[in-house]
């Protein structure tokens, strides 16, 4: 999996294709970050939020996990618990996508278990549906 990051701000602004998909970003404030996930795992999900104030909201998050052996990587992460930040991934099919682009992705969690490290990025999510990154944007202007 590929995992790279950018710094979040309301100046950023997607381009969509009619199917949905983002064909580009204007109003982006720094470079893109790559993470490198060679001994990590990611693990992607939503939820369904039920409050009084808000009905039905849905979020998206991303768990990254390394082992306690690549402590060089967990420092490099640490780095991002304050800012919101845009993820982009590519998964195992070669399918390219994106949170956070609307509010930004921040870091829920960190945490040291079972000789494991793990971060989680939390986004609130508009829709159910993961949104798609095109890939020829990706790599011309990300990797």
């Amino acid at each position: 999996m590929k995992f790279y990051l950018t710094k979040w701000s309301t100046s950023v602004i997607p381009y969509f294709l009619n199917g949905g998909e983002i064909t580009s970003f204007t109003g982006l404030t720094e470079s893109w970050s790559e993470i490198i996930l060679n001994t990590a795992t990611a693990r992607y999900g939503q939820n369904l939020n039920s409050t009084q104030q808000n009905g039905l909201t849905y979020e998206e998050r991303m768990t990254l996990t390394f082992p306690h052996a690549d402590s060089n990587k967990w420092a490099d992460l640490t780095s991002v618990l304050r800012d919101r930040y845009i993820i982009v991934f590519k998964d195992a099919n070669e399918n390219w996508y994106c949170m956070g682009y609307r509010y930004g992705t921040k870091v829920l969690s960190y945490t040291l278990e079972e000789n494991e490290y793990s971060i989680v990025f939390q986004s609130p999510l508009g829709t159910n549906l993961l949104t798609a990154l095109n890939s020829t944007y990706a790599i011309a202007n990300i990797i």
